[in-house]
């Protein structure tokens, strides 16, 4: 499922393509998965990952497909930033997401040695991209 909406700022036309269900169980299909990340890192500035819970190794390995696909292209002139909205938060304490992201990227960039390229070359990936959320219901 894609919702795509279009906004205007100024002379800078901005396009919002929101896929819903990246690692989500009614679209529990790695091809879905797969596809629509890379789309994403393809064609974006901006990539927002909204995500329940903790960076997971699921979603290190989508990152990382993107990436090899990324460079297999050899011509993709756009270093997205990513940032990592994650929901559901009872702990807010941003120094053990911090650690978590350190730990993603040193993830990312082992299993794409091969590719004989730095991660940070290729996505912009930070620690103040990361927005820590509570749930949305009580947190009683």
């Amino acid at each position: 499922n894609y919702v795509l909406g279009i906004a205007y700022y100024k002379d800078v036309t901005i396009v919002i393509l929101d896929a819903e269900g990246i690692l989500s169980l009614e679209e529990s299909g790695s091809i879905f998965d797969n596809q629509t990340i890379t789309m994403a890192i393809l064609s974006s500035h901006i990539v927002l990952i909204n995500h329940k819970g903790e960076l997971s190794s699921n979603l290190e390995g989508l990152i990382g497909m993107s990436l090899y696909a990324k460079l297999q292209l050899q011509n993709s002139p756009l270093k997205p930033k990513v940032l990592f909205v994650l929901r559901d938060q009872m702990d807010r304490n941003k120094k053990i997401f911090c650690e978590q992201l350190t730990q993603f990227k040193d993830n990312l960039q082992t299993s794409s040695r091969f590719l004989k390229v730095s991660i940070d070359d290729e996505l912009e990936i930070k620690h103040e991209n990361i927005v820590l959320l509570p749930s949305a219901f009580s947190e009683d």
